[in-house]
């Protein structure tokens, strides 16, 4: 097995057993199924009309199965998203014709909008589409999220939706710091 791969196979194991928070809400960009909101694969447009709802230490999951190698590109901003431009923009994962990168939403994303992009010679991904964007909502707006989103027949949205009014559940019947009970 190539040196390179086994250290980014290694990397992702570790941060698989060491990092990710455990209770995480796990929303994939990409996939083997059909009914996964964004396959991350070339010739189709992917961009979400309507994303899941992503909250801070959300864990999103950039997965794919592919002959042509893809990578993934934190972008800078949305001109350069939608211009296909990689100036400044982070790469996540390599090319690499399998990709399973976890990444955990942190909470200066809060209340804005992220976008990512996979990039081969040419931005041909990103120009057909291969690219996603994604809200950041506040966890403050969590109920008013859920109640907007609630008739999405989406299966993936609607699972996410129940793990949302879960955590939410969770973090109100925890005390707060300095709080007697």
């Amino acid at each position: 097995m190539d040196p390179n791969r086994q250290l980014r196979l290694a990397t992702v194991l570790l941060f698989v057993a060491c990092v990710l928070p455990t209770q995480a809400i796990k929303v994939t960009v990409g996939g083997f199924l059909p009914n996964h909101l964004s396959p991350w694969s070339p010739l189709m447009k992917f961009i979400w009309a309507e994303p899941p709802p992503v909250f801070p230490d959300f864990l999103l999951i950039f997965r794919w199965v592919s002959p042509v190698p893809h990578s993934v590109y934190h972008m800078e901003s949305k001109a350069k998203f939608d211009k296909c431009d990689f100036s400044g923009a982070k790469l996540l994962w390599p090319n690499s014709p399998v990709g399973w990168l976890p990444y955990v939403t942190p909470k200066a994303w809060e209340n804005t909008t992220q976008y990512f992009s996979s990039k081969i010679p040419g931005n041909f991904d990103c120009k057909m589409g291969l690219k996603t964007a994604l809200n950041v909502y506040r966890w403050e707006d969590a109920e008013a999220v859920i109640q907007a989103r609630i008739r999405d027949r989406n299966q993936d949205v609607q699972r996410v939706l129940r793990q949302l009014k879960k955590e939410l559940s969770r973090r109100r019947a925890k005390p707060s710091p300095g709080s007697s009970t």
